[in-house]
C-alpha cells in the first residue's frame, strides 16, 4: 500500500511496538509478507518513511527538538493524509518495566 507509519521508542520511558500492538499474529505477518512479495512495496514510500525516520535518529543524538515519543505518526501518501495519535505505555509490556540500569539484556 501507499502507507507508512512511524514511533520513536525510548526503552523503559516510552510506548513500544507491543505495547500499540501487542504480540504478532503469525498468520496475520506471513499474510503481510506474501501479499508484499506479490504486489512489492513502492520505494518511494520507504524513501519518506526512512527520512522521517532518520530525521528522528538525528533529533535524538543533537536533543533537538520533538521527537515521536508516546506518539504514532502515520500516513497515507496515497491522499497525502497523516495523523498523529498519543500513545502511552501497556502497564503489562515487558518495556513498561525496563530500566535501562536496571534491565541486563538492554544495552545502552
Amino acid at each position: 500500500g501507499f502507507e507508512g507509519q512511524v514511533i520513536s521508542v525510548e526503552p523503559g520511558k516510552s510506548a513500544c511496538y507491543r505495547c500499540i500492538f501487542g504480540s504478532a499474529d503469525v498468520d496475520y505477518m506471513e499474510n503481510q509478507t506474501l501479499n508484499r512479495r506479490i504486489f512489492g512495496v513502492l520505494g518511494p514510500i520507504c524513501g519518506v518513511i526512512g527520512s522521517i525516520e532518520a530525521i528522528e535518529v538525528i533529533k535524538g543524538l543533537i536533543s533537538y527538538g520533538e521527537k515521536l515519543v508516546n506518539k504514532l505518526f502515520m500516513i497515507d501518501l496515497e491522499s497525502m493524509k497523516s495523523i498523529l495519535i498519543k500513545l502511552s505505555q501497556n502497564e503489562n509490556c515487558i518495556c513498561f518495566k525496563a530500566k535501562i540500569n536496571e534491565n541486563p539484556n538492554i544495552k545502552t
